[in-house]
């Protein structure tokens, strides 16, 4: 089951790292830019190397960390706040932003949320 998470995780990675240079272009754009087959092949994308993944990358991984942490601290304690662990997985991703290497341009609105200090729940959507 393991491999099958891996794997999960690894196919996002490199559909992301193809997508990042085309994100919010048009198809005619991209077809115009790489070719009439689109994009194919990995390139490099706001001064970051060919094969380079986004913020949605590393979000995903946060929660995947995250839900792993989870399950190890239920595993071993039996009590466990899931969400909380994987909110301060978000909050560490979110110190990890200050590193101009690792900042992939991440979203205001998630940026806003994190730098609120406030959990959000699914009560506040409504």
């Amino acid at each position: 089951m393991i491999s099958k998470y891996q794997g999960c995780l690894l196919g996002l990675a490199i559909g992301d790292a193809l997508g990042a240079p085309v994100e919010f272009l048009r198809l005619q754009e991209i077809k115009k830019r790489y070719s009439k087959d689109g994009i194919t092949d990995f390139y490099e994308w706001r001064g970051f190397k060919p094969g380079s993944y986004t913020d949605d990358t590393q979000m995903s991984l946060a929660t995947a960390v995250g839900c792993i942490r989870a399950y190890q601290r239920w595993s071993e304690r039996g009590i466990c706040h899931s969400a909380s662990v994987v909110y301060r997985r978000y909050l560490e991703w979110l110190e990890s932003q200050n590193n101009p290497e690792k900042r992939r341009g991440p979203g205001r609105t998630c940026l806003r949320a994190l730098q609120s200090g406030k959990m959000g729940t699914m009560e506040m959507v409504n």
